[in-house]
């Protein structure tokens, strides 16, 4: 059997970078992409290609895509992991940074995936794997825009998902929850340049002492990137996978509980 095409955005770091390590070791051929490649020798050595992409450049999208068709041929799984988190109160954050967080998070993942279609459709099928989050499940304070974000992309991935599949094309959505990766720490940078001396400032620190909290036992990457390959590999797929498996709990609980519930919960953090 041929090598299956993998094609990774945010590879360079935390669950993409897990990921690109994890398929090439069992032998997919894997493009990883993303923006600071000064940390990728190590990928490079166990064979992962390594290339440049911006998600807000639709060029860099664009001739990635054309690169690995004039090099394999075809795309056969795309793993949408890029993504950051901006965190700060709703008042706080200026609407031109709410923009980009839905710019990358949302519109340049769709984007790429309208470059990789036509790929897929002429050679018979593919599969397209979204990364979102259980932030998707529940609009967090002080993580409000991210949170939508992911949840619009999960709207946008079931969607595609019934639309593309008379193509062959699998669309699924992998939600992880807490992973121990640089995650928190970016989102902090965000949330102390815009929330740090405001009004917010109280329950934004008790929102993140909560989430850092949480990371502390959080399971590594590699634990995202074997579900990764098990949903690469299974014939007949769900819509939504979550990593690890409270995510589950956490869908269905949320299903039945009243909003005013989730109201004493935030209560209970950031009293």
């Amino acid at each position: 059997m041929e090598k299956k095409v993998v094609l990774i955005t945010g590879a360079t770091s935390g669950i993409g970078r897990e990921t690109a390590k994890f398929l090439s070791k069992k032998g997919f051929i894997v493009y990883g992409v993303g923006r600071d490649l000064s940390k990728s020798q190590d990928l490079r050595e166990i064979g992962v290609i390594i290339d440049y992409m911006d998600l807000e450049d639709e060029n860099s999208m664009k001739r990635v895509v054309d690169r690995i068709v004039n090099e394999q041929k075809r795309i056969d799984v795309l793993v949408n992991n890029a993504g950051y988190g901006v965190a700060g109160a709703i008042e706080d954050i200026p609407i031109e940074e709410a923009r980009r967080q839905f710019e990358v998070n949302l519109f340049s993942q769709i984007r790429l995936i309208q470059f990789v279609l036509p790929v897929m459709r002429q050679n018979g099928g593919g599969k397209i794997i979204n990364i979102t989050s259980v932030a998707s499940l529940i609009p967090s304070p002080i993580l409000s825009w991210y949170s939508a974000s992911k949840s619009a992309f999960a709207f946008m991935s079931l969607a595609l998902r019934n639309e593309v599949k008379q193509f062959g094309v699998d669309v699924v959505e992998l939600a992880p929850g807490g992973i121990n990766t640089n995650w928190p720490n970016i989102a902090m940078g965000y949330l102390e340049r815009f929330s740090e001396v405001s009004v917010y400032s109280g329950i934004s620190r008790k929102m993140f002492k909560f989430l850092e909290n949480s990371m502390k036992v959080s399971p590594i990457p590699e634990i995202v990137a074997k579900k990764i390959y098990k949903i690469i590999n299974k014939r007949k797929t769900k819509p939504r996978y979550f990593v690890p498996s409270y995510g589950y709990i956490l869908d269905f609980v949320l299903r039945l509980t009243p909003r005013g519930s989730i109201d004493k919960f935030y209560d209970s953090i950031l009293k």
